[in-house]
């Protein structure tokens, strides 16, 4: 509760925030000898790979909008992409909606049946500039932020990759 309180008010404030517990750095990428890819991966900011086209959303979501990258998650994205065919199942579970100045974000989960909160940074693993991992059209982090959260909760991207 610590660590939300603390990313909630630096979320209204011009600093931004790294997520110490799923820092931008390779233990977040994997652990334990897994490794998703053998490439090497760069951290960029969401603000730093859309600049200013940046959204958390574009209107509203749309299953079409998530486009699946080097991870081998498929099974993930495929049940986001059909909770976002009702646009509500999706907005329901991301509680901040609006680019913030902190790069901070709240996403929710069910983990055993039990709504649980996932605060996020905006850190994204990046080759050639682009997301390495899942991104969305329009210049939208939805589906990247709930990714995130997915491998946040698993402790690693590594850990997702077939389910």
């Amino acid at each position: 509760l610590r660590l939300q309180e603390r990313m909630f008010k630096q979320s209204s404030i011009k600093a931004t925030l790294d997520d110490p517990e799923f820092p931008p750095e390779q233990t977040s990428l994997y652990k334990y000898g897994e490794k998703p890819t053998s490439r090497e991966y760069e951290w960029k900011r969401a603000s730093e790979i859309y600049g200013s086209t940046l959204k958390v959303v574009d209107h509203e979501v749309n299953p079409n909008d998530i486009n699946q990258g080097e991870l081998g998650n498929c099974y993930f994205l495929a049940t986001v992409s059909a909770c976002a065919e009702e646009p509500k199942r999706i907005l329901d579970r991301l509680l901040i909606k609006q680019v913030n100045s902190a790069g901070v974000y709240l996403v929710t989960m069910f983990v055993n049946g039990v709504i649980t909160p996932v605060i996020i940074d905006d850190w994204f693993p990046v080759v050639y500039d682009k997301p390495a991992f899942c991104s969305s059209t329009h210049s939208t982090i939805w589906a990247m932020l709930f990714e995130k959260a997915w491998a946040k909760l698993h402790g690693s991207y590594g850990r997702t990759v077939s389910g």
